[in-house]
């Protein structure tokens, strides 16, 4: 009788638990069926549904790697700052996998965050030293950053780990041709026209050598690689529009003009890239008109909106720019509808654009990279002002774009000669990474300029002489260092350790000058205070000390 109850218990056991794996295997394919569709949705530019899978994907499963791939993807394709939310998120979820920090640093490079790229890079795994694609992406960023002799080690070393890889020989031989010696710039040219006729790389090669051809102005060059590209059914519009520059500048842009045109209406991105041809041609009126000929702005994609008011704004027409955005809506990029409204009020020099400008800095702030584009807009606009409160803004409030917010930073306080904006950034950015020497020689340099804090300053000055003595910045804020505190001779020999070519730049030959004099070698001193005359890129405080200099030297014999 017990055998006769069990049995129909055990029945029952198995069905729940036979259910149980139906739901759980019905739970397992619904989330398939989710990033399937999605990658499906994303593969044909069907953004929306691609966007709507991937959110039911990561509502579903808010720790698989897949769908947080998928929606940093999508997010990615829609040009959105949060693909690097998600991005960092499958760093988070994989961390020992190479290829998150890759597509994070790649995410980051694309969305105009260097410095971000570079803080990817920096986290990856130790494995990523012997990774070509990682050094290839390491270049990329620092050529973006400005570091271009760091760049050509790191395009270097991935052309070594993968001497097979066109790619990387390319952004090294592109590197070579804008910065090289006359030699490097030949052997550059030479590795590119050989890489051109290779393989589906070769549309990168002649890119690189079609610019170059443009910006050296040699038209004979800049012809024939524009042929090879018109030949090539990988050339791009953005292709087509390096092409159109040549065919412009041999006075023949007419027919292909036109061409670019009937094409470009079918795709409102390659009709943003057109409308800003014009505009960077001194066709901004042009550029208005014919938006306004092939589109209904006010319903159509904002990209083109933006465009026809950076048309307008060109061809000063702030009247009817101020008329059109006041009944217009740019979605989530609102804040710079309200800016370019604050822009055409101050050109027009009417009231109310510090109003539209407060609106627009409000408005920023609804996500982190809102204030930091706004901020490149303003710069761009030359109010530097308005950008750097907001690139403040951000590198108090939003992690991510702090880097790069604090190294624009860097840019405009160095344009303005402003020392004492330069040490607050120079503060921020040793702070941040206390173990970068470049960081911290800067800290310890602008404290020096203005003669603040000189015990701490001497202190990392040496610091960092200590680890790079024979780097010139290094060994000059040292040798500075050391005239705050009368060390005269001790500076001389710190300096004296540089190569000669060195002593002779400016921001060395100053301080060499100083010591010199205080150590009484007086007619030495006049020589090299007289490289440091010929520059007029000296800030304030150092000019101050070359004039205090000059006039000493003057009352001596």
């Amino acid at each position: 009788m017990g055998r006769k109850r069990i049995i129909p218990v055990l029945i029952g056991v198995c069905v729940i638990c036979l259910a149980w794996a139906g739901y759980a295997f019905y739970r397992f394919e619904r989330h398939q069926m989710y990033v399937r569709n999605g990658r499906q949705a994303l593969d044909r530019a069907d953004y929306t549904s691609a966007r709507a899978f991937a959110q039911r994907a990561v509502v579903d499963r808010a720790n698989d790697i897949d769908a947080c791939r998928l929606m940093a993807d999508v997010e990615e394709a829609l040009n959105s700052p949060n693909a690097l939310n998600w991005r960092r998120r499958a760093t988070q979820l994989e961390p020992g996998n190479l290829s998150n920090y890759l597509s994070w640093a790649e995410t980051a490079f694309k969305l105009g965050n260097a410095g971000l790229a570079l803080k990817a890079l920096d986290s990856a795994p130790k494995a990523s030293k012997a990774n070509a694609n990682w050094y290839d992406l390491l270049g990329r960023t620092q050529v973006a950053l400005g570091q271009f002799a760091d760049a050509e080690a790191s395009f270097s070393e991935a052309v070594r780990l993968a001497p097979g890889n066109d790619a990387y020989q390319i952004n090294l031989s592109s590197l070579g041709l804008q910065f090289g010696d006359p030699s490097s710039v030949a052997e550059a040219q030479h590795q590119l026209e050989k890489l051109a006729k290779s393989g589906p790389e070769g549309i990168k090669a002649l890119r690189a050598l079609l610019r170059d051809a443009l910006n050296r102005n040699e038209l004979d060059r800049a012809r024939a690689y524009a042929g090879m590209i018109e030949t090539r059914a990988d050339a791009t519009f953005d292709d087509s529009l390096l092409v159109l520059e040549v065919r412009t500048r041999d006075g023949q842009s007419g027919e292909a003009l036109d061409r670019m045109k009937q094409r470009a209406v079918a795709e409102p991105r390659d009709a943003v890239a057109l409308a800003y041809w014009l505009i960077g041609h001194g066709r901004a009126n042009e550029a208005a008109a014919w938006l306004q000929d092939h589109y209904e702005l006010a319903s159509s994609p904002v990209i083109l909106q933006m465009a026809h008011a950076d048309a307008l704004m060109t061809g000063g027409k702030w009247s009817e720019l101020e008329s059109r955005l006041s009944r217009q809506k740019w979605s989530d990029s609102d804040y710079l509808r309200l800016a370019s409204i604050s822009r055409a009020l101050r050109a027009r020099q009417a009231p109310g654009f510090i109003d539209a400008w407060v609106l627009a800095s409000e408005a920023a702030r609804s996500d982190q990279s809102s204030s930091f584009r706004l901020g490149v807009i303003a710069l761009s606009w030359g109010w530097k002002e308005e950008a750097a409160d907001l690139f403040w803004r951000v590198a108090d409030t939003a992690p991510a774009w702090r880097p790069q917010a604090l190294w624009l930073l860097w840019q405009v306080f160095r344009a303005d000669r402003n020392a004492t904006g330069l040490l607050r950034v120079a503060s921020n950015q040793h702070k941040d990474e206390p173990d970068d020497i470049r960081y911290k020689n800067n800290y310890a340099y602008y404290l020096l300029l203005l003669n603040l804090d000189i015990t701490r300053a001497r202190q990392l000055a040496e610091e960092c002489w200590r680890q790079e003595p024979l780097q010139p910045n290094v060994a000059s804020t040292y040798a500075f260092a050391l005239y705050r505190f009368d060390k005269f001779a001790e500076g001389v020999q710190v300096l004296e350790k540089l190569p000669d070519k060195e002593l002779t730049a400016p921001n060395i030959a100053l301080y060499y000058s100083l010591l010199l004099n205080a150590a009484g070698q007086r007619d030495k001193a006049r020589h090299y205070l007289a490289l440091v005359q010929k520059t007029d890129r000296l800030l304030p405080e150092e000019l101050a000390l070359a004039n205090t200099l000059t006039a000493n030297l003057a009352n001596t014999n």
